[in-house]
């Protein structure tokens, strides 16, 4: 058997249409590509300004911190308190002082004072006066202590003030001794 040639129905000078396989169409992605690369860019400058935003506040929050003890060590400086009396009211059993403190002219309005009373051995826990001196005034606290000192002969103080509600004791304290004799 031979081979023949495939039969076709050419007419003379009519062409034959040639058919070219046809290759899938590709789906245009650039419009989801566009959009994928513009989501990473606004998220990369979204996160650089919520990085930036946290770190000021937190830069911020330091200074003003800083601020703030300078201003309270100022006010602090500022402050004058002097031990004028401590005398034993318990009969000698060290559990009930009247202290006396004066105040010079300096300073601000502060929030009270912090007292610990000391004999050679023992030292009372922190008590409260219980008045927020003014300028130019003496007054004089009966104290009762918890632990008794007896013959306490030192009174340190330490100045506080109410700054939006919270005690800020001042980072010195004053000592004043008293000698029994």
């Amino acid at each position: 058997m031979e081979e023949q040639p495939p039969q076709t129905n050419n007419v003379p000078g009519q062409q034959i249409p040639q058919t070219v396989p046809k290759t899938p169409k590709k789906k245009k992605r650039t419009g989801l590509i566009v959009f994928i690369v513009v989501l990473v860019v606004v998220l990369m400058i979204g996160g650089y300004f919520l990085t930036t935003y946290l770190l000021n506040k937190k830069v911020k929050d330091i200074i003003d911190e800083g601020i703030e003890q300078v201003d309270l060590s100022i006010a602090c400086r500022e402050v004058e308190i002097q031990a004028i009396v401590l005398e034993d009211t318990s009969g000698g059993a060290g559990t009930q002082y009247d202290l006396s403190l004066k105040r010079t002219g300096t300073g601000g309005d502060i929030g009270g004072v912090k007292v610990v009373l000391f004999n050679n051995n023992v030292d009372s826990e922190v008590l409260d006066f219980g008045y927020a001196l003014v300028p130019l005034t003496t007054k004089t606290q009966s104290l009762t202590l918890a632990t008794p000192v007896t013959n306490a002969n030192r009174v340190d103080m330490t100045v506080y003030f109410i700054i939006d509600g919270e005690q800020m004791v001042c980072p010195t304290t004053v000592t004043k001794e008293f000698f029994n004799f």
